[in-house]
């Protein structure tokens, strides 16, 4: 289990988490709960990206889901998301599989 403000591991909690399960203001992993976005297979989150989401704005993963379409959501829906975070969440939640 990891903790802190970047967290990565299997479970992961954290300002920004990254792991099999996700918790925090940021997360991304095959479960992911994010306060304000969440990017995984199942995510919930103000912001959430994956096959299964429950949030304020969701965008359900497809095969023909673009890096390019996933960045376009994020920026429309959390202008304020640091750019190397939206790129990273661009980048994996084109590869949720």
């Amino acid at each position: 289990m990891a903790l802190g403000m970047i967290a990565l591991g299997a479970m992961a909690a954290g300002v920004i988490a990254i792991g099999t399960s996700a918790a925090g203001i940021y997360a991304c992993g095959v479960t992911a709960i994010g306060k304000e976005v969440a990017v995984g297979v199942a995510a919930s989150g103000k912001t959430a990206i994956g096959e299964t989401v429950k949030g304020n704005h969701c965008l359900m993963w497809h095969n023909d889901l673009s890096e390019e379409q996933i960045w376009q959501f994020l920026n429309q829906n959390n202008p304020n998301l640091w750019e190397p975070l939206r790129k990273f969440f661009a980048f994996l939640g084109q590869h949720i599989k």
